[in-house]
């Protein structure tokens, strides 16, 4: 037996060096009295109840509002000076203008309705100055356009190999469980 096991665990019987060493040395599992000293408060028969506190005291900053005392709960969200520690934005902070009239929108409508491949949301934003987003909710795409835009996405999927189908179809469907909870 001893010469099998030796012949198993040789290298040419490995597959990869960082799949047969572990990469993380892994703890001997301690009894409840090793843990820590004192811990195990009443010991019976049938009944042992063991106090193991957690590592640190409970603290405002990760206790929800829901769970201190009315008097303890933070004002505003925040609680003391976290705003003024928090770090710059990552981009600029621009200032939202309400500044498209009923009259633009309605030029929006026409001229996305006479060509919706010319003008696009981009193209209307940057005309009129707003976010695409702005224009997404102002004038929908025609439905003609929503078709061919899908058909163009059909004939690019058709190139697709099965890998790439699986990933998205594994992506679609973790994104229905969001929802339910399920993962």
């Amino acid at each position: 037996m001893l010469k099998i096991s030796k012949i198993l665990v040789s290298p040419q019987f490995r597959r990869h060096y960082s799949i047969y060493f572990p990469t993380e040395k892994k703890l001997p599992l301690l009894d409840d009295k090793q843990k820590v000293p004192g811990s195990v408060l009443y010991e019976d028969k049938h009944v042992r109840v063991v106090y193991n506190p957690p590592a640190s005291a409970p603290s405002p900053y990760v206790t929800p509002n829901a769970f201190l005392p009315k008097e303890k709960r933070a004002k505003g969200g925040i609680i003391g000076d976290t705003a003024k520690r928090l770090p710059p934005p990552l981009g600029k902070i621009r200032e939202k203008s309400y500044h498209v009239t009923p009259k633009q929108m309605e030029e929006m409508k026409t001229l996305r309705n006479a060509n919706a491949d010319k003008w696009t949301r981009g193209a209307l934003a940057k005309k009129f100055g707003c976010s695409p987003l702005f224009v997404g909710m102002v004038v929908p795409a025609p439905v003609e356009r929503v078709k061919k835009v899908e058909e163009d996405l059909e004939r690019v999927k058709k190139c697709w190999t099965k890998r790439k189908l699986d990933i998205r179809d594994d992506r679609r469907r973790r994104r229905e469980q969001w929802g339910m909870d399920e993962f």
